[in-house]
């Protein structure tokens, strides 16, 4: 029986120590989920950022080469209108205006002024943003703001790109700033400036709208979190099931543990290690316990039946207890 209840102690110790490992690992795996939720939730953000340079990149590309068809082209003669009227900055040129055999006057279009015009369409249509700007420019539209103005000074420290989000008229843009150098072509626009071929001139830079792509990561995100939610709970409840399971098997085994073999013929007791033991050894040695013999009733009939009724309850009192006095 000591073994029992040292049994019984050690099952509330690894109960309570089964209860503390449930916990732990519940914590770690919640850790888990909320890292593995943090990581790409983080992921996410930055693809969307991504996908805004790589849009930003191919506007920026495209602007490059329109404005390199044009100057290599020395401009392109477009027919003077309300939209469309001679350049003041190229006041001056040889032949800005020219006049068709039709009567139809047509003015000079320079790299600028063509790309400006495409910015404006394609703002108006896609929302992206263009913009030509220099620290020296021949026109003041091309002025930059405080954003490009840091880019502008990162090309004189060597850096050939400027890109981050930031904020334009209170919404986010991914801004995409690029240097370009001044080509043999471009001389002939800002020539009296001092250029030479190869200098820095200035920078295009181009605005991408992050609303649309903010939505779907946005959506991404919640998608994340419902995701994360579900496989943390699924992850708890097969913890507690398990908990459960492992404590119902405890159980069982305390249980098992109270059970006590006990011959069914000579009602000898089997310990731990299989030996049979009379119930008076087994208790003693496993239950400290001591014993005193007497003989109950209904044996002490079958034992002494000749017993004198004369000896009246004196008598059958001694035999009962085991005394070995005779009563007087």
């Amino acid at each position: 029986m000591a073994a029992i209840g040292a049994r019984r102690a050690d099952g509330c110790r690894g109960g309570a120590g089964l209860e503390r490992l449930f916990v732990l690992l519940a914590g770690v795996w919640a850790l888990a989920c909320a890292a593995s939720l943090g990581w790409n939730i983080f992921n996410a953000r930055r693809d969307a950022d991504r996908v805004a340079h790589i849009q930003a990149e191919g506007s920026l590309q495209k602007d490059l080469f329109y404005r390199r068809w044009n100057a290599a082209h020395g401009g392109v003669y477009v027919e003077v209108n309300d939209a469309v009227r001679p350049n003041p900055f190229l006041e001056g040129m040889p032949e800005r205006e020219v006049t068709t055999p039709s009567g139809k006057t047509l003015t000079l279009v320079n790299p600028a002024t063509m790309s400006r015009e495409v910015h404006a369409m394609q703002e108006e249509t896609e929302g992206i943003r263009g913009h030509l700007t220099s620290l020296d420019p021949m026109n003041p539209r091309n002025v930059p703001d405080p954003w490009e103005r840091l880019g502008l000074g990162a090309f004189a420290s060597g850096a050939k790109e400027w890109s981050g989000v930031a904020d334009m008229g209170g919404r986010p843009y991914f801004r995409l700033l690029r240097s370009f150098k001044v080509e043999q072509s471009c001389l002939k626009c800002h020539g009296f400036q001092g250029y030479r071929a190869g200098d820095v001139r200035g920078g295009i830079s181009v605005s991408v709208p992050m609303a649309p792509l903010l939505a779907v990561f946005r959506h991404q995100a919640w998608a994340m979190v419902l995701s994360h939610a579900v496989i943390c709970a699924m992850g708890l409840l097969l913890l507690w099931f398990a908990q459960r399971r492992l404590h119902a098997a405890e159980a069982e085994v305390e249980s098992l543990g109270r059970l006590m073999p006990i011959c069914a013929s000579c009602k000898k007791i089997r310990d731990d290690r299989g030996y049979w033991s009379q119930v008076e050894s087994y208790l003693s040695k496993n239950r400290r316990m001591s014993f005193t013999h007497g003989v109950c009733p209904e044996c002490e009939e079958k034992l002494y039946p000749g017993l004198p009724e004369a000896a009246g309850e004196a008598g059958r009192d001694t035999v009962r207890t085991g005394s070995s006095r005779a009563p007087s």
